[in-house]
């Protein structure tokens, strides 16, 4: 990262949510010694809570085949106060998800209005869709296999036999969408 001669970097972080204060304040720090004449602005796209949580349930799932977090959902106002404290909030945005769908650029051009890119650029730009949605019938299979061979151990090593990613064929299956009972 230090040797990119960019004028802008952008990290996206989904995690950066889960991030306490003392993690925050590490992560600002870390940026500040390799980069130390950057300016950093932290980006929040707030979801519909439940919508949200619903999203990472299936990622997780997906990812890893248990949840290995709260069941509690995200404090969006903590978050912001954490990060405007720790980074500024003149070096914060904010906007939400459901703003974004309704862009006539979709989200990653939402994304890009935010930060500053103009709009005739945005245009030009051929986004690639990925992981839109993943299948019922994947999550069932990732869910199995990670049952009986975890991604992680508990000891927080990555299993013999499985790497980065492995998952990923089976999530192409078809089928209907994650489902979720009313508990979950």
């Amino acid at each position: 990262v230090a040797n990119i001669v960019s004028r802008n970097l952008i990290i996206s972080a989904e995690t950066m949510s889960f991030l306490n204060k003392n993690e925050l304040m590490k992560l600002k720090h870390m940026f500040e010694k390799i980069l130390p004449s950057s300016r950093i602005m932290i980006v929040l796209c707030f979801r519909n809570p439940i919508i949200y949580r619903a999203s990472l349930l299936a990622q997780w799932l997906k990812k890893y085949g248990k949840l290995p977090f709260s069941s509690k959902l995200m404090n969006y106002r903590e978050l912001y106060e954490n990060i405007t404290e720790i980074f500024g909030e003149e070096n914060t945005i904010v906007y939400s998800f459901e703003e974004s769908l309704s862009s006539s650029f979709g989200p990653v051009g939402c994304f890009l209005e935010k930060i500053g890119v103009p709009q005739n650029y945005i245009a030009d730009i051929s986004i690639k869709k990925s992981n839109e949605r993943t299948s019922a019938v994947s999550i069932d299979m990732i869910t199995y296999i990670s049952s009986i061979l975890p991604m992680v151990r508990d000891d927080g090593v990555l299993s013999t036999g499985r790497f980065h990613l492995d998952h990923h064929d089976i999530e192409l299956l078809p089928g209907d969408s994650a489902r979720f009972s009313k508990q979950e």
